[in-house]
């Protein structure tokens, strides 16, 4: 059986998400399909360089894309929309929970971090709310796998 990992965006919420992976780290745990969305494409990087604790950050695309690439319509386009593609996907991803075709680890608790948030303390909270909801959840994600 392959395993994949999907990492979805959110600017600096993905804190959340480099807790799970640092969890993920310490396990050895290395799935073989891993992609992303945003700032879940750099926080993915983390699992990939095997660098735990690692922060990256990605802001601003469409505005860099706007930029860059003002003659590529079709992109600008698909990235005006993303957001509704984001909210598809979502439902999709909820179906397919309740199904018991995918595992979906999220926050336990509601996040209250800005995509630009600065504020360290509630970053470095964000953090560790990804690392306990992954060591909490993690034999669940074994015997998931193991189905």
């Amino acid at each position: 059986m392959k395993i994949g990992l999907v990492l979805e965006g959110g600017g600096m919420r993905g804190l959340y998400t480099a807790g799970v992976l640092d969890v993920m780290m310490e396990h050895q745990f290395m799935p073989d399909v891993v992609c992303g969305t945003s700032a879940g494409v750099t926080f993915g990087v983390n699992l990939l360089s095997q660098q735990k604790g690692r922060v990256l950050r990605n802001d601003h695309i469409a505005w860099v894309c706007r930029l860059c690439y003002p003659r590529y319509k079709a992109l600008l386009r698909a990235i005006e929309q993303r957001n509704d593609r984001y909210n598809a996907r979502l439902q999709q991803i909820r179906r397919l929970e309740q199904e018991g075709k995918v595992f979906v680890l999220r926050p336990s608790e509601n996040i209250s971090v800005g995509r630009l948030e600065k504020d360290v303390a509630r970053l470095q909270a964000l953090h560790q709310l990804g690392v306990s909801d992954a060591t909490r959840r993690w034999d669940d994600l074994v015997r998931y796998l193991s189905m």
